[in-house]
């Protein structure tokens, strides 16, 4: 994939546009999928892509945009894998959307949920997560952390390699169980490798690689504690 705004992007919302006072709909289901063997640019601001006829006007979202999977409410996907991808971002994410804890309850159009706080992979009610080989590099600075990890239970990361930034983690944890990090590299300074929020972490790993580049392996946020990781090698 060549210059594109979204680059993958999963939702699942149930009841997502449904009408006013309709009953509720049935529950959906997004499982097993594997993406595999990837190569990708993201822009990063948008532009007037040479290659086509017609204005490209970009809505608010498409740009600093992220891999993205998305479960809302009691949504969950279940089963995603990514193995052997590499994307470079165009980068350019602010401080301000690093700090972003309110990302919309909805899974539509990806862009709909505006700039994730993420600028490589963004996960939110996902069960059963395994990314292997995964390397996240930037164009230009970006602010926001490679990853953030919402309600993310039974996950596995092996083989990450990402650039950092003096004034974010490589990974933030909210409320997330299970999660296994292993031969991970962090690219270039960061401020952290692990940041966890919250109380709800727990049974969190993170075993070898090189994080010499990261000022701290783990920092702890609203009331996270350190018995939630263990830490290996």
């Amino acid at each position: 994939m060549r210059n594109v705004t979204g680059p993958i992007s999963i939702g699942l919302d149930s009841n997502y546009r449904r009408p006013a006072n309709s009953p509720p709909r049935p529950k959906g289901v997004i499982r097993n999928l594997t993406f595999q063997n990837i190569r990708a640019t993201v822009v990063s601001e948008g532009g007037q892509f040479a290659d086509m006829p017609f204005k490209n006007n970009f809505r608010p979202g498409e740009t600093r945009s992220c891999i993205t999977l998305n479960g809302v409410g009691d949504d969950y996907l279940e089963g995603i894998a990514f193995n052997n991808v590499h994307v470079t971002y165009g980068g350019g994410g602010t401080a301000e959307e690093a700090a972003r804890r309110d990302v919309p309850k909805l899974a539509g159009e990806y862009f709909e949920v505006g700039t994730l706080p993420a600028y490589g992979l963004y996960a939110r009610n996902v069960r059963g997560l395994s990314l292997t080989d995964l390397r996240f590099e930037v164009a230009a600075q970006d602010l926001r952390p490679a990853m953030v990890f919402d309600h993310v239970k039974d996950a596995t990361v092996n083989g990450l390699a990402a650039q950092g930034n003096p004034k974010s983690e490589i990974l933030r944890c909210t409320a997330s169980e299970g999660v296994l990090v292993s031969a991970a590299r962090v690219l270039t300074p960061a401020a952290a490798f692990l940041q966890l929020e919250g109380e709800a972490n727990g049974n969190i790993t993170l075993d070898g690689g090189d994080l010499s580049k990261a000022a701290e392996p783990v920092l702890y946020r609203d009331g996270a504690t350190k018995s939630a990781v263990k830490l290996r090698g």
